[in-house]
């Protein structure tokens, strides 16, 4: 995730030392600012709930900060946190877990809060008016092949850019 705020690009990276031969090795979101876009500052490493986080997605809210992220340590749930800086995080709780899922990406569209998010079976999606209650919408999407030549497969870890009153939606297949 990478976002602008007050002259500053802020960077959060999901980090996994080494090249595990299982699941249970440590994962942290680690935090980077810059000016430019090229040269990159290690801000710290965020302290949530767990030691297995990643896949941060951040929005703004009244008076601060955002972020939904994957907590394996917690059955794969996506679980929030909040910052007034971007710098300190507050565990919140849990967002949704009806499902393991990753990759969570939030953002708002006619009026209503979106979020999607993997399922390894296609895009999980909620709706909510407030960035804290989220509902599942029925089914998934994107959970088959597409139409285009190299799009053999389900969406994974897609994100949305909406433009005037659009989504567009980008993923990677296997």
């Amino acid at each position: 995730e990478v976002l602008w705020h007050e002259g500053t690009y802020h960077m959060f990276v999901s980090y996994i030392t080494g090249v595990p031969t299982n699941w249970n090795y440590g994962r942290r979101i680690l935090h980077y600012t810059s000016a430019n876009l090229w040269d990159w500052a290690y801000q710290g490493t965020l302290t949530l709930d767990s030691k297995r986080v990643i896949d941060a997605c951040v929005h703004p809210i009244p008076g601060g900060w955002r972020m939904w992220y994957k907590d394996e340590n917690d059955h794969s749930y996506t679980h929030y946190a909040d910052s007034p800086d971007l710098y300190t995080w507050q565990h919140q709780g849990i967002a949704t877990c009806d499902q393991p899922q990753e990759g969570p990406n939030v953002f708002r569209l006619a009026g209503k809060y979106w979020m999607i998010a993997d399922v390894w079976d296609g895009q999980a999606v909620y709706s909510s008016d407030d960035l804290t209650h989220w509902v599942r919408q029925a089914g998934t999407i994107m959970a088959g092949a597409g139409i285009r030549k190299e799009d053999t497969n389900r969406a994974h870890h897609a994100d949305v850019l909406v433009v005037d009153d659009h989504a567009y939606i980008f993923y990677f297949v296997h």
